[in-house]
């Protein structure tokens, strides 16, 4: 009769440098996004003229649309690296699963990426909106067009409101993630609980394997 495993719980510190690479991750993308808008004033500033209408969208609360359009395209992926970076301080530092920084850096990040998405939709003459209505609204029985679409789900005030999420989305989601980061590398996280099947065979051989469980909650 093969023995049965035993069930045997350890706790396991957390590292004391937890958020050290982390930390350093994050402080690049913040750079490079510091670098990206510190050019962009730059360019703004030596646009003489151009420069009046930028200040007028950033008294809208939007930033110019060179960097728009960066946050649209490089800071998609990097806006995913700072979610992995979140959760990796989560499970490294034994946090709860309902924890301060991982909601509001879900919070910043859906809306960003939606935003960002929902603005790509309507990029380029609305040409994703377009093979939508022809594949899945025409068939549906929504005879619109995209120009019909866009004076109901795309008004300007609904731009407006898409833009600022996207300016701001990003650069709220660095500085959450940062100052996660930068807590975690001072400060001590909580022991994270681990169990462990223990099975001795007939031949007083010890065999050791990670409990399943714990492998699919965690």
């Amino acid at each position: 009769m093969v023995p049965q495993p035993q069930r045997v719980a350890i706790a396991v510190p957390p590292g004391t440098k937890a958020g050290l690479w982390p930390f350093i991750v994050t402080c690049v993308l913040v750079g490079i996004e510091i670098a990206v808008a510190f050019i962009d004033l730059i360019v703004q500033a030596a646009g003489g003229a151009k420069n009046t209408k930028a200040m007028n969208l950033l008294k809208k609360g939007l930033l110019s649309a060179a960097v728009i359009n960066f946050h649209m395209t490089w800071c998609i992926p990097f806006s995913l690296t700072l979610t992995y970076i979140v959760s990796s301080l989560s499970w490294s530092m034994g946090r709860k699963k309902c924890s301060l920084f991982p909601i509001l850096n879900g919070v910043a990040c859906f809306l960003f990426l939606g935003a960002a998405i929902y603005s790509w939709m309507w990029a380029n003459d609305a040409e994703i909106m377009l093979q939508i209505c022809k594949n899945l609204l025409i068939p549906l029985g929504l005879k619109k067009s995209p120009e019909q679409l866009r004076l109901t789900i795309y008004t300007p005030q609904v731009k407006l409101l898409v833009d600022i999420m996207v300016s701001w989305g990003y650069p709220a989601q660095c500085v959450i993630v940062l100052t996660d980061a930068f807590l975690a590398i001072c400060r001590r996280g909580s022991d994270r609980i681990i169990h462990l099947l223990v099975r001795v065979d007939k031949y007083d051989k010890i065999h050791v394997k990670m409990d399943p469980y714990d492998l699919i909650s965690n």
